[in-house]
């Protein structure tokens, strides 16, 4: 065995070398289990910013689809409530025959004949519904009939009766003062006009259809003590 003045090793380095190795590589270990710790606490903060915004983002997300689907529900209903009221204005006409009823309630009366346009199906319907309230009520029809074809094709068939070209008309012999300004007030939805049989059965179409026209003292209005309802088209 050789002797120097070193101590002795192994492998072929000294003790001393040994030495110096393991310090380095305690050192190395330290750096590097610093940096790994290092490295994991920065992955966790980056992992945590990262879930806060993805998260934020998600909400944003969620808040704007939440937007858009109260923005079409939105529309949806006004598109319903549109196609309803378009239903209403195309489709057949429906008296409000409670409303109607409600006017007609212990008011005076006269007799009543009813006129409508002829080959037109919902301009019966209307006329019937009319009918059958008024004798609920206990007005007199005198009659139920088609307007006739007038000799003059130049108007429209129901103005040949002293009818309106469209809706519902009460035509009288004559309007007094009083069912003159009773038609106005009616109109404004005012309270406190004349009641006649004339100006009872305005309001009571007024108020079963939406809607009425009058006619006084045309060249074809009905004898004294008659009224005339005539239904044209819508």
């Amino acid at each position: 065995m050789s002797t120097g003045s070193g101590s002795m090793g192994f492998w072929g380095f000294s003790i001393e070398v040994w030495d110096r190795l393991c310090v380095i590589g305690f050192w190395v270990t330290a750096i590097t289990g610093g940096v790994a710790v290092f490295g994991g606490l920065f992955t966790a903060v980056i992992g945590h910013k990262i879930s806060d915004v993805t998260q934020a983002q998600s909400q944003a997300q969620i808040a704007a689809a939440n937007a858009r689907s109260a923005e079409a529900h939105a529309r949806s209903s006004e598109a319903e409530l549109k196609l309803e009221e378009l239903r209403r204005q195309v489709g057949h006409r429906q008296l409000q025959r409670d409303a109607f009823l409600e006017e007609l309630r212990g008011q005076p009366s006269e007799p009543v004949e009813i006129m409508y346009l002829r080959d037109d199906p919902e301009c019966f319907d209307v006329a019937q519904q009319i009918a059958r309230a008024l004798e609920a009520a206990g007005w007199r029809i005198t009659g139920l009939a088609p307007i006739p074809v007038p000799r003059s094709n130049t108007d429209p068939i129901a103005m040949s009766v002293d009818g309106q070209p469209s809706g519902v008309t009460i035509v009288t012999a004559s309007m007094t003062e009083a069912e003159l300004q009773a038609m106005e007030m009616q109109a404004m939805r005012q309270a406190g006009w004349a009641h006649t049989p004339f100006t009872v059965l305005a309001s009571a179409v007024l108020r079963g259809l939406g809607a009425v026209s009058s006619s006084a003292a045309g060249p074809h209005a009905p004898s004294v003590g008659t009224l005339r309802v005539v239904v044209a088209p819508r």
